[in-house]
């Protein structure tokens, strides 16, 4: 499966979860819905703008990418990656989703439906943002 199409399964998992009546114990998964907003950001961002030529290394991949940037961590590496490539407004949505996203892991699984929105929103910003215009065919006028 491509890069962009994980992307897109993910969003639409994401967008399931927020907007149908799935509940355990009369609580949403509203975790899940920032979890998976941000799990789908990163399929449409690599795929947006990967393959990269970075420090004269052609990279197809993360690994790749994470080895041009001589940097240990892949998240860390692919931070770097948006935040070079991508506008100041989409990487720090791409930020905010990894750290929520973080935060709903790690620390506690209580996101309000507030910031559930809010990576609806954000997502949404990203896969604008990875999906160029469609191109218009020139229409031939006739010689008069």
């Amino acid at each position: 499966m491509s890069t962009r199409k994980q992307g897109e399964r993910n969003s639409k998992l994401s967008n399931t979860l927020f907007t149908e009546n799935i509940t355990f114990e009369n609580k949403k998964f509203y975790d899940w819905v920032v979890t998976i907003s941000f799990y789908a950001a990163i399929h449409y961002l690599e795929d947006f703008i990967l393959p990269k030529t970075i420090n004269s290394q052609n990279c197809i991949n993360l690994n790749e990418v994470k080895s041009a940037y001589k940097m240990p961590r892949r998240h860390e590496a692919r931070e770097r990656l948006v935040w070079d490539n991508m506008s100041t407004d989409i990487a720090a949505y791409y930020s905010w989703l990894d750290n929520k996203s973080r935060f709903a892991r790690y620390t506690t699984f209580k996101v309000t439906i507030t910031e559930a929105e809010k990576a609806q929103d954000y997502l949404n910003k990203i896969i604008n943002a990875c999906t160029p215009p469609p191109t218009s065919k020139a229409v031939s006028q006739p010689i008069t």
